[in-house]
């Protein structure tokens, strides 16, 4: 069979596909051979990925494709799971690499930011808390200060500067450091939405210890009642704390 050629991919599938359920997603797949090759797509465990109206389908021209869909339509074996293309003809099959699908449900989130305490000529954090149910997506991409000045992770400053987790930290903290707030900016590397926090924070700069409540749970005896029967007792302290 001079003329016939098994099937090779002239576009393999990518191994993540991840998009959000507001878009949708195409997953190419193509091949050649003679015989055409005949392309389909199979679950992790090898069973034919079948239609499922609104949801998934196989295109005319073999792409994977995942409509947008209302997150009360999430289907995790649909929209979190592991898929492969197979094409076939009459010499052989082929099997791509492993797709891992991924979709991104769309959920309204707010950031609110707090004050932090610091010691004078330490260094000073202030955190930017994105809700961990979009923190694998949504990352800081930079702090405004309440001036306009902008700090992001590639600036060169002796002053300022974003950790990789997102916090800004500021250096040899004085007191004129607490006359500016800040706030972080964020982006989702899904959907591309772009969040301000809804407020700004501030450093709180102190010349000396900062004292925290401490609480504590004592045990004492009742003497009116049995020497194993006991009753517990709050008593509030404070204590001195130093930052180094």
């Amino acid at each position: 069979m001079p003329h016939h050629r098994p099937p090779i991919f002239t576009f393999e599938p990518p191994s993540l596909a991840v998009f959000s359920n507001s878009t949708g997603s195409t997953i190419p797949c193509n091949a050649d051979g003679r015989p055409s090759p005949v392309i389909r797509w199979v679950k992790h465990d090898g069973q034919t990925a079948p239609d499922l109206p609104g949801l998934r389908h196989v295109r005319h021209d073999g792409a994977l494709v995942f409509p947008p869909f209302p997150a009360e339509e999430y289907r995790a074996d649909v929209h979190a799971t592991v898929y492969r293309c197979e094409v076939s003809n009459t010499i052989g099959t082929l099997g791509s690499r492993d797709v891992h699908v991924r979709a991104v449900v769309n959920q309204k989130y707010e950031i609110r930011l707090s004050d932090e305490f610091v010691l004078r000529g330490n260094m000073a954090l202030l955190r930017c808390p994105i809700p961990s149910f979009v923190s694998d997506y949504v990352k800081v991409t930079s702090w405004e200060r309440i001036d306009g000045f902008l700090i992001t992770p590639g600036i060169i400053s002796g002053k300022y500067g974003i950790l990789q987790n997102g916090d800004l930290y500021i250096r040899d903290t004085t007191e004129h450091d607490s006359s500016y707030s800040f706030r972080c900016h964020t982006e989702n590397s899904v959907t591309r939405e772009k969040k301000v926090s809804t407020n700004y924070s501030k450093i709180i700069v102190t010349a000396g210890a900062i004292l925290f409540p401490l609480t504590r749970w004592h045990k004492v005896a009742d003497e009116l009642r049995s020497a194993d029967s006991v009753l517990p007792v709050r008593r509030q302290e404070r204590r001195s704390v130093g930052f180094p």
